[in-house]
């Protein structure tokens, strides 16, 4: 049986092996624009994450931008006189701000840990054979810690909220970003801690319609509990066959009566809460892009590092809507 290699530990154990080496340090690590690797097959299962359009970088610290207008229309408010001119009007903009959060994960090999590397069981290994090993343990130290990255982010990204402060941050604010519960106020529902319904789901999207915004959901984001639920509510159809059989459901898009949805299930929404998202109005806004790069050499141990700098932008939350307090 063929042994399947992650993606993740392919690059790493590329871009290690490429590196200049020396008898002290290994591998040296240049930095490395990681950012790709979010999306490819066998990363971490990071819905959010992967569907986010990437916004290019920030403006400052924190980042401004000016929220997308997109309001009713009534069918009055652009009358004008026969003979006249339309009537002249204007807005603000009004700006909008997050903070940028910063995240990372070290991966680290000791001088020991190298040397046991190099003599596993007490077998001489052949020349160059010691290296080998040193680069193959670190590749797979800094593929779980780009992963454990990775699926920082999503969090981040999903439950955010700026002003967090943490003990390790000395007392500094603002280790997150407003994620996108944060942003989505206009459509909500607290149903109050009750079971997931398909009649909840549908007023959620009567109620992101009746905005008129000219713009409708394109993905709805579940818990695991919640997507087993609404695996149930499909309909058994059986066929006669008499081979390929399959059991179980996979309901993978809900039907609102407004618009079909795929259905993700994030690993990152929170229990009781799920989303219905217009991914177009949000984008990652990176400052220092997912980066791998080394560290100095400390006493005795050799690092590498992966890190990332970002936030998110909304550009309007009235074709969004979310639910809250469900019972799972």
């Amino acid at each position: 049986m063929k042994t399947m290699v992650s993606p993740l530990s392919e690059i790493y154990s590329t871009m290690i092996n490429k590196a200049t080496l020396n008898s002290t340090l290994g591998a040296y690590f240049h930095p490395q624009d990681m950012s790709k690797v979010i999306y490819l097959n066998g990363s971490p299962t990071t819905p959010f994450l992967k569907r986010l359009q990437n916004g290019g970088k920030v403006n400052g610290s924190p980042h401004y931008w000016n929220k997308i207008s997109l309001a009713s229309v009534t069918g009055t408010s652009s009358y004008f006189v026969e003979g006249d001119a339309p009537t002249t009007s204007y807005s603000t903009p009004t700006p909008y701000s997050n903070t940028i959060f910063q995240l990372g994960k070290a991966a680290q090999i000791t001088d020991k840990e190298a040397a046991l590397y190099a003599n596993p069981g007490g077998f001489q290994l052949a020349d160059g054979e010691r290296m080998r090993w040193f680069r193959e343990s670190m590749a797979l130290q800094m593929e779980l810690r780009t992963r454990e990255t990775i699926q920082e982010m999503d969090y981040i990204f999903i439950n955010g909220v700026k002003e967090t402060t943490i003990p390790a941050s000395s007392g500094v604010a603002d280790v997150q970003c407003d994620g996108l519960l944060e942003f989505i106020a206009t459509n909500t529902d607290d149903c109050s801690a009750v079971a997931i319904d398909d009649s909840l789901l549908i007023d959620l999207a009567k109620a992101i319609h009746d905005q008129y915004s000219g713009r409708f959901p394109d993905v709805l984001y579940v818990t695991s509990a919640q997507k087993k639920v609404i695996n149930t509510w499909a309909t058994n159809i059986w066929f006669t066959r008499d081979r390929n059989l399959e059991a179980g459901k996979d309901v993978s898009t809900f039907n609102t009566g407004y618009g079909i949805l795929p259905i993700e299930v994030e690993p990152y929404m929170p229990s009781g809460s799920c989303a219905m998202v217009d991914m177009g109005m949000f984008k990652k806004m990176d400052l220092i892009p997912l980066t791998a790069e080394g560290l100095a050499r400390t006493d005795t141990s050799v690092k590498r590092m992966i890190t990332y700098y970002g936030t998110l932008e909304c550009g309007n939350d009235i074709s969004s809507g979310k639910l809250t307090n469900l019972s799972a």
